[in-house]
């Protein structure tokens, strides 16, 4: 058989970075809690409002705005760690992320549109088809709506203080849940529509969490403009930071123009027929 090593190299080549986005999604993790506990006096908004009123409130408010800006850091359980930022979408879930390097990627409902190192087949885009075979799998999208969704009905949460975050004040609310309390998260208020809410439960499920801790600032618009996680699973802990503004203003992620993908399936079956009539030919010149 023909060594495809060479063939796999080359266009791995131009793949090359696009799975460090990806690692950005599926880690769900968070960061040291060494910040001020209780600074400033409650305002009046917060003080009428229970912890729990106050994330339902910021749920309902921040489903609203459909879009928003974001920068997110993570460190993961192996010691790696990612840096992206770009703009997320919710219901349906689209991102459009940047790396520190400039690269770029586009993930929407069922595709992953990864931008190349060197243009293949004279395109700048690869597209990577995830629901051949029925619906995509469930992933964690570190989205704000469903950070808000899994602090909902949850008697663990606690309001800390008044910090700053997003460069004002804001009201910070923590939580530390394991991962029976995360599956009935919202079950009896029922605000996460209901597609949603069994997406995110099996994505939990899938990712084997045992315990989420959780810091979420939310300004004065009911809008979280920061988030800080700590995810265990059996591997270790991930941790993750995330920063939110322009709520409802960011723009709609859209796939790359049409004319700018190659598809992954059409370019692997092209690399197998070549590899193939390769084949074929040093078998012919044997006899």
């Amino acid at each position: 058989m023909h060594d495809t090593t060479t063939v796999w190299t080359r266009t791995g080549a131009a793949l090359a970075g696009g799975a460090l986005l990806l690692a950005g999604l599926t880690a769900c993790g968070g960061a040291d809690k060494g910040g001020p506990a209780g600074a400033g006096d409650k305002p009046a908004g917060a003080a009428a409002q229970s912890p729990q009123e106050a994330v339902k409130a910021a749920y309902t408010k921040t489903l609203q705005a459909k879009t928003a800006s974001f920068r997110y850091k993570s460190a993961g359980a192996d010691g790696q760690t990612t840096e992206i930022s770009g703009t997320k979408n919710w219901y349906p879930t689209a991102h459009e992320l940047t790396q520190p390097s400039g690269k770029r990627q586009v993930l929407l409902p069922g595709a992953i549109y990864t931008q190349l190192d060197k243009p293949l087949q004279g395109k700048d885009w690869m597209k990577i088809d995830q629901s051949k075979g029925g619906k995509p799998p469930a992933r964690f999208e570190d989205t704000p709506v469903e950070f808000l969704a899994l602090m909902i009905d949850q008697p663990g949460v606690s309001r800390v203080g008044t910090e700053q975050a997003g460069g004002a004040a804001a009201e910070h609310y923590r939580g530390t849940f394991t991962l029976d309390q995360l599956l009935v998260s919202d079950e009896k208020s029922r605000l996460v529509p209901d597609a949603e809410r069994a997406t995110l439960r099996e994505a939990l499920k899938r990712a084997g969490i045992t315990s989420y801790g959780l810091d979420v600032w939310i300004d004065k618009d009911g809008h979280p403009v920061k988030v800080e996680g700590q995810r265990t699973d059996d591997k270790g802990v991930d941790r993750i930071s995330s920063e939110f503004s322009q709520y409802g203003t960011a723009p709609t992620v859209q796939a790359p123009p049409a004319d700018s993908i190659v598809d992954f399936d059409a370019v692997m079956k092209g690399v197998g027929d070549s590899i193939a009539e390769t084949d074929r030919k040093l078998e012919g010149l044997r006899h």
